[in-house]
C-alpha cells in the first residue's frame, strides 16, 4: 500500500507558528492569525495513514512459498478541527474601545509513517518484509499552560507600571537609615583594601577574597540600588505631575521549549524480525496576552501620589519581605517575591479587554530500531516517520492571575547565574573570612 500523505514542510510550520509578535493593525493581525495555520478559511481535515506488515515467506526445507503474507493491516486517523464563535460586529466594538475577544481554537496534524523493508534470513526461512507504522507523539508533548499565562500577565502588569511611571519606594525609604553606614564603608574602602593586601601572605589570600566580597556587596546591594532608587523617584514624581487620562494597549508574551523521549517495548513481526520504535520530540509553547486599559490618572480621585509611589498599605507585605535578611537569596530558588507582588497588586485603571492567545507546535520523530534476534540476520533501509501537531487557541484572559509559590526550575536559577554565584560567595566570605 502506497503512502499518500505529503510530508510537511517542518521549517515553514515552525516559522508560521513562531513566537514573534509584531504590533500590527487589527486587519493585519487577522490575516496573520489566519496564516499561522493552513490557509485562511481552511478547515482541518482528518489525516489518515496506513499501517501494515507484509512478508513474502520462503521455506528453504520444503521450498513452500507464501506470497504477501499480511501479518497486520490497518489505518490510523488524526482528526484536525477548528471551532470558533462568530462576531459580526467586532469592528464596531473595537472602534468603541469595547472587548471584541471571541473564543477560537484550531488543531491540525501532519503525519508521515515510519517504514522499513529488507530481507530476514534464518537457516530455514527467507522473508522479504515490508513494514509501515503510524508515528506517535513522544512523552510530555504538551505541558501545562498556567505558568506561561501567569508569566505573560506579569509582563503586562510590569509594562503598565512602567507606562505610567509608577515606582516602589517603600523599601528604599525604609533602608535610607543605612545610608550613613554605606558612606562610612566607601570612605574606608581604600584603607581596608590596603590592609587586606598586606595580609595576603598571612591569610593565604583569604583577606583579599573577603575584601573583594565586601566591595562587591557594597556596590551591588548599596551604591547601585541607591542610585537607581533616586533616579526612579525623580522620574516617578515628574510622571505624576504630568499624568493624563488615556487608553493604553499592552502586550506580554511568555514561551518555552522542551524535548521528550520515549521508546516502545520490543515488537516481534515478519517471521523472526524484531524491532522497537524510538520517539524523540521537540515542542514549543507560547502565551500572548493583549490588554487594553483605560487609565484615569488625573480624573479619578482614587489614584493618589501614594499609589503612584508605591506607599499604600497594599505594598506593605512585599516591602517587609524585601527588608527581610537574605530574602533575595530565597528568591534565587523560589518565587516568594513574585507571589507577593501579584497577590497584592492593584490595577491603576479599568481593563477594557484582555485577549489570551496560546500556540503549540510539536514535532515527533519516530525511528524504528532493528533488534538482533538469535538465529536471524536481516538488512534493509529504514525511513523514520514524523508526526506534527499544531494548536492555536484564543480566549479571554485574566490580568489578575497570581503566580504560585514554587521552586524555580534549573533554567530559571541559572539565569544571571554569575551574579548570583558572586553574591552568595561574597556573603560566605564575609562570614567565614579572616578578621583584619
Amino acid at each position: 500500500m502506497a503512502y499518500t500523505v505529503k510530508p510537511p514542510d517542518t521549517f515553514l510550520r515552525r516559522r508560521q507558528l513562531g513566537h514573534n509578535y509584531p504590533v500590527l493593525s487589527r486587519e493585519k493581525q487577522k490575516r496573520q492569525h489566519n496564516s499561522a495555520l493552513p490557509s485562511a478559511g481552511f478547515k482541518p481535515k482528518p489525516v489518515t495513514v496506513s499501517t501494515y506488515q507484509h512478508a513474502d515467506l520462503l521455506d528453504l526445507l520444503t521450498r513452500e512459498y507464501f506470497p504477501d503474507d499480511i501479518l497486520q493491516n490497518g489505518t490510523l486517523t488524526y482528526d484536525g478541527y477548528q471551532s470558533y464563535q462568530k462576531r459580526p460586529g467586532w469592528k464596531v466594538e473595537v472602534a468603541k474601545g469595547q472587548d471584541a475577544t471571541n473564543t477560537y481554537e484550531r488543531v491540525w496534524y501532519n503525519a508521515k509513517n515510519f517504514r522499513f523493508s529488507g530481507v530476514c534470513r534464518s537457516s530455514r526461512f527467507v522473508s522479504n518484509y515490508n513494514l509501515s507504522g503510524a508515528s506517535e507523539s513522544s512523552a510530555n508533548d504538551e505541558l501545562e499552560w498556567t505558568s506561561l499565562n501567569n508569566e505573560a500577565a506579569a509582563k503586562v502588569r510590569h509594562k503598565l507600571d512602567g507606562n505610567i511611571g509608577k515606582a516602589q519606594l517603600a523599601a528604599p525609604i525604609a533602608e535610607s537609615r543605612e545610608i550613613h553606614r554605606l558612606v562610612r564603608q566607601i570612605n574606608s574602602l581604600g584603607l581596608d583594601t590596603v590592609k587586606s593586601l598586606l595580609a595576603i601572605r598571612k591569610t593565604k589570600g583569604l583577606s583579599a577574597l573577603k575584601q573583594f566580597g565586601n566591595i562587591w556587596l557594597g556596590f551591588g546591594f548599596g551604591v547601585n540600588p541607591m542610585l537607581k532608587d533616586i533616579e526612579s523617584a525623580a522620574n516617578s514624581i515628574l510622571d505624576y505631575n504630568t499624568r493624563e487620562d488615556r487608553h493604553v494597549r499592552l502586550v506580554g508574551t511568555a514561551s518555552r521549549e522542551h524535548t521528550g523521549f520515549s521508546e516502545t517495548s520490543l515488537v516481534g513481526a515478519a517471521n523472526g524480525l524484531k524491532f522497537k520504535v524510538r520517539v524523540s520530540g521537540s515542542f514549543s509553547q507560547s502565551s500572548r496576552m493583549v490588554v487594553g486599559v483605560d487609565l484615569k490618572l488625573r480624573s479619578a480621585a482614587s489614584y493618589s501620589v501614594l499609589d503612584h509611589l508605591g506607599l499604600k498599605v497594599e505594598a506593605l507585605p512585599a516591602t517587609l519581605w524585601e527588608l527581610t535578611p537574605f530574602s533575595w537569596a530565597v528568591d534565587y530558588f523560589a518565587t516568594v517575591g513574585p507571589w507577593l507582588d501579584d497577590m497584592f497588586y492593584t490595577l491603576p485603571g479599568v481593563v477594557k479587554y484582555c485577549s489570551l492567545t496560546q500556540k503549540y507546535l510539536g514535532v515527533s520523530i519516530n525511528t524504528p530500531i532493528l533488534v538482533p534476534n538469535s538465529g536471524y540476520t536481516y538488512a534493509g533501509p529504514v525511513s523514520p516517520g514524523e508526526l506534527i501537531k499544531g494548536r492555536l487557541t484564543r480566549s479571554t484572559g485574566s490580568l489578575t492571575s497570581v503566580r504560585p509559590i514554587r521552586i524555580k526550575s534549573v533554567d530559571e536559577i541559572a539565569n544571571h547565574g554569575l551574579n548570583k554565584l558572586l553574591n552568595l560567595s561574597s556573603v560566605l566570605a564575609q562570614k567565614w573570612g579572616p578578621h583584619l
